[in-house]
């Protein structure tokens, strides 16, 4: 209770004071939450782009065939796929394996044909989501003709889609089975082995393939955002400590103001011990109070942010944050309580 009758007194100084924290330990949360969210969307859309997946572009003649297989057995590749291309007129055919193992696709119906059915060469077909418009759009299980063969809808992809591979509104997808003389030959595959230059040379001849190794650039944009992160992370932990300090010099100021109360409580019996305790638990009561307002905040404004789906972010996994940051807080006011302990009754008359 009495704590509690000079907390009210001195309600001025702790009020300046958990205001000021508030603000800087509210820029500290909204930045860690804001700029974690930002980098999980951001290596999400990059993966939509599928920037994880490799590509070789090599010649398509007999040899097509056995130079990607040559490749897959050599660096033990588990995620591949053949990818064979033919223009026609007005769409374009597209002879591979099940690209969902690779790409991020995304469906108008029904989904990719599995490496089962291109095993046994099941007359299965994605399509385009224009190319489906073109063929009076069939439901999914429903034969369509082509070139007088006749194939079963596995799946329609999304109006639009596209990705830095292919463009898919006027593909048409079809097992490997039923490939034809192609004007492009491609392997897409993921793999953390940076260097396949030297046997490509010697596999396939220098200038005779082009090979984009998309990691590698995924990995900087990363680095990139994850330095960022760091930056306006610490920018915002200065402005912590420099309101922390700002609290220390306030408690220091207003100590001689305080001589009086503390000569008193010597005088009745307390001790150094108490002082400082006294002090500290001001201190703590401070940056508990300055926390709880900033949270409450990061939560209104991520709630904020959510209705004008400007970013989703989760607050509940970067609140450890508060755990070192009351201890600093406290740690911040040692020197001010130390001075207090050491004020004596007859320096407390004096003043």
């Amino acid at each position: 209770m009495l704590f509690l009758k000079e907390f009210r007194q001195r309600r001025r100084h702790f009020f300046l004071s958990i205001f000021n924290n508030f603000l800087a330990i509210s820029l500290l949360l909204v930045v860690n939450v804001f700029s974690s969210a930002l980098l999980e969307g951001m290596e999400q859309q990059l993966d939509k782009m599928s920037l994880q997946v490799s590509c070789l572009n090599y010649p398509s003649g007999a040899d097509a065939e056995v130079c990607s297989l040559n490749l897959v057995e050599r660096y033990g590749l588990k995620r591949y796929s053949e990818f064979y291309l033919k223009d026609e007129e007005g769409f374009q055919l597209a002879f591979c394996r099940d690209l969902s193992r690779l790409f991020s696709l995304e469906f108008h119906l029904g989904g990719f044909f599995n490496d089962r059915q291109v095993a046994v060469n099941e007359n299965a077909a994605v399509l385009g989501y224009q190319i489906w418009q073109d063929f009076g759009c069939p439901a999914l299980g429903e034969s369509f003709s082509l070139r007088g063969a006749q194939f079963i809808l596995e799946g329609v992809l999304r109006e639009g889609y596209e990705n830095i591979c292919f463009i898919s509104d006027r593909m048409i997808f079809l097992p490997l089975g039923y490939r034809e003389d192609a004007d492009e030959a491609r392997l897409f595959f993921i793999s953390d082995q940076a260097y396949l230059d030297d046997y490509l040379d010697e596999m396939l001849g220098k200038d005779n393939y082009l090979l984009i190794q998309q990691k590698l650039l995924k990995s900087s944009f990363t680095a990139i955002m994850k330095q960022g992160k760091s930056i306006l992370m610490i920018l915002s932990a200065f402005s912590l400590v420099i309101s922390l300090l700002g609290m220390m010099n306030q408690t220091l100021s207003s100590l001689k103001g305080r001589y009086r109360e503390i000569g008193i409580k010597k005088a009745l019996g307390a001790g150094e011990a108490d002082i400082i305790r006294q002090f500290l638990l001001e201190a703590l009561l401070i940056m508990l109070a300055s926390c709880l307002a900033a949270m409450a905040a990061e939560e209104l404004i991520i709630k904020t942010a959510s209705l004008f789906s400007l970013v989703g972010a989760d607050a509940d996994r970067h609140h450890e944050v508060i755990i070192w940051i009351v201890p600093v807080g406290c740690a911040f006011c040692l020197y001010p309580a130390y001075k207090a302990g050491q004020v004596s009754v007859m320096e407390a008359i004096r003043h």
